[in-house]
């Protein structure tokens, strides 16, 4: 007893002890539509505590900011998983690889349209 079987399921996510398919399905891709669903819900629920011309703060902060420690991890999770599963694992590493891009592409966006005052947060 004590063997790796005693892990939490979420100590064998962050180690890539998951099935690939159980890593990239369930906890990549349903867990970040949940989170960024939740996360979406709360801003939505929280605008009018903010004054109008604000209204856009709390869509960045809870709706997108707020859900990306668990896209890490998700993603985190996913590529570990993926080592050493061939054809799939290099897939499922591209659509990390190719997610995190556009993250940095939309963020980046988003701090250009703030810097040349298009919105105001």
């Amino acid at each position: 007893m004590g063997g790796p079987t005693d892990e939490g399921i979420f100590r064998r996510l962050w180690r890539g002890r998951l099935p690939l398919w159980d890593a990239f399905w369930t906890y990549y891709v349903l867990g970040q539509v949940l989170a960024y669903f939740i996360g979406t819900c709360i801003a939505a629920e929280s605008s009018p505590l903010f004054a109008e011309e604000h209204a856009v703060l709390p869509m960045i902060l809870f709706g997108m900011i707020a859900p990306i420690p668990y896209q890490v991890i998700a993603g985190v999770a996913v590529w570990r998983s993926a080592s050493g599963r061939g054809v799939l694992g290099l897939l499922a590493r591209l659509i990390v690889v190719v997610q995190l891009a556009a993250m940095i592409f939309v963020f980046g966006g988003l701090v250009y349209a703030a810097v040349q005052g298009q919105f105001s947060v």
